[in-house]
This record gives C-alpha cells, sequence and structure tokens, in this order.
C-alpha cells in the first residue's frame, strides 16, 4: 500500500488484509477500531487502523486465536503481540525471498552445467 497516503477506503483496507469487506468491517465493530468516516459517511482507515487491523488478522489467522483470546492478548500484552506479528512478517518476507533465489539457481542449473558457472564466475573475478 501506498504509505504516502493519509487515509484508505474500506476496499483498500480489505483488499490489503487479503479479507471481505465484511469480515473488516466485523473486526472494527468487534475490536473498536477508531475509524473515521467522511462527510459523505463513508469510512476512512489510517495508517494506525490499517496496522491495528493487521494485527487483529495475525493474531486471527496466524495465531488460530479466538476472538476473545485475541482481545485479551490486545488488552494485557498489546507490543508483544505486535513485535510478533512484525518478526513473522520479516521471516516470511526472507522465507520469499529466499524461495525466489532458489528458484533462480536452479532456473540456471537447468540451463549451464556447474564448471560452466564456475568458470563464468572466475572470470567476472566473483571466485
Amino acid at each position: 500500500m501506498d504509505s504516502k497516503k493519509l487515509y484508505y477506503s474500506h476496499r483498500e483496507v480489505s483488499e490489503a488484509l487479503q479479507e471481505s469487506q465484511s469480515t473488516v468491517r466485523y473486526w472494527v465493530e468487534t475490536f473498536a477500531v477508531q475509524v473515521r468516516r467522511s462527510s459523505t459517511g463513508r469510512l476512512k482507515y489510517s495508517q494506525d487502523n490499517l496496522r491495528e487491523l493487521q494485527l487483529i488478522r495475525h493474531l486471527l489467522r496466524e495465531s488460530n486465536l479466538t476472538i476473545d483470546g485475541a482481545k485479551a492478548t490486545l488488552r494485557h500484552n498489546p507490543q508483544e503481540a505486535e513485535q510478533r506479528a512484525e518478526a513473522i512478517a520479516q521471516l516470511k518476507a526472507v522465507r520469499d525471498e529466499l524461495v525466489e533465489l532458489r528458484q533462480l539457481i536452479e532456473q540456471i542449473e537447468r540451463y549451464t552445467s556447474a564448471s560452466e558457472v564456475r568458470d563464468r564466475l572466475r572470470q567476472e573475478g566473483l571466485l
């Protein structure tokens, strides 16, 4: 998402969370997320709202907590829950990069032999 925007629409938030709009609306009501409304009555989500909803999603979908369990976690250990969610997101990003690198290596290996790769790396001064 564009971090320069001040507010996001309900649709943009639901797409960013990969959840239905009704699910996001339910979470907003259930967890009392303080979302603003525009002059026309549309929901406007701030960066903080989005982070809060991402944490709620993490607790419910990835940590498999119930609604009550997620509420209790947010009430008693909000910083710890946020730190865990951020760490997991970073680890997933690293994993995605490693998978991509492995795919590139496999692609290179399919088209060249190992000795050709070694020779090429030596020519480039990388080995």
